[in-house]
């Protein structure tokens, strides 16, 4: 068994607590303000477990993709990834927060496949709290998923890091179960269900190409989600389900994409 198939028996899932948003905002407000430091905490308890005993300058991907026995399907990605040259770790942070904040954007950008708009165009940011409610549409055959879900996310300096960047950010994504502003319509569109945990932080790592024993700085972007398409309530034709689940996991491909060009446009 490989180091990260042990860390992924041993570490199972991330808790998943319902969400239920009402119409009223100082109650929507409240509720996630009261699941915020707990829902960043488990997350951060989840990727050290998940991560254990893995070198964090080494990189990883690990992909899995399965049917239910519901007739959903799921898709779960865990990566590590080293950004060489970068300045500290809140300038790859403050990048994953612009963009989540402005998904839809760098969606309809990048991917031929998937058309994406943004349905609460009203200012639903507060400070570490994110929500995003998307409908994609599929080019080909037109058919449409959506995601409703909630980013939970935290920067600050800690003294427990060990390299001379202190800094550390963590970002929780978790879907919503029921939001009364913004429902989901099962006899239009398909539902997918996003959870994930994005972690960035400094590690010290030793220059084998410098003659001095100074460890160099390398920041490193640990993420684990989850998407789970689920099997539609309407008739729908093999193509359009096959179309939707090989789209389903572009958002996160775009993610890379993204930081990659915000830190060398030129390339």
């Amino acid at each position: 068994m490989s180091d990260y198939a042990l860390c992924n028996v041993q570490a199972g899932a991330p808790l998943q607590e319902k969400i239920f948003l009402k119409k009223d905002p100082a109650s929507r407000y409240e509720t996630l303000q009261a699941m915020k430091a707990g829902k960043l905490k488990t997350a951060e308890n989840f990727l050290r477990a998940r991560r254990s005993n893995l070198d964090p300058s080494k990189s990883l991907t690990e992909n899995r993709r399965y049917e239910t026995e519901s007739g959903n399907f799921t898709s779960a990605h865990f990566s590590i990834t080293q950004f060489e040259g970068v300045r500290s770790a809140k300038q790859i942070f403050d990048l994953v927060i612009f963009y989540f904040n402005n998904m839809e954007i760098s969606v309809s950008e990048k991917l031929d496949s998937l058309v994406t708009v943004r349905e609460n165009d009203d200012d639903s940011t507060i400070e570490g709290i994110t929500q995003n409610c998307l409908v994609s549409t599929t080019t080909k055959t037109g058919k449409k998923m959506e995601s409703k879900t909630i980013m939970f996310s935290s920067y600050c300096e800690r003294d427990d890091m060990p390299a001379a960047d202190r800094g550390y950010g963590i970002v929780a994504s978790e879907f919503i179960d029921n939001d009364e502003c913004y429902p989901y319509h099962p006899n239009e569109r398909v539902r997918k269900d996003v959870s994930g945990v994005i972690e960035v932080r400094a590690f010290n790592r030793q220059d084998r190409h410098s003659a001095s024993a100074d460890d160099d700085i390398v920041v490193v972007m640990t993420r684990w989600v989850q998407n789970t398409l689920h099997r539609p309530a309407f008739p729908m034709e093999a193509e359009g389900w096959r179309e939707l689940r090989h789209s389903m996991d572009t958002w996160g491909l775009s993610l890379h994409r993204t930081l990659l060009e915000s830190l060398h446009p030129q390339s």
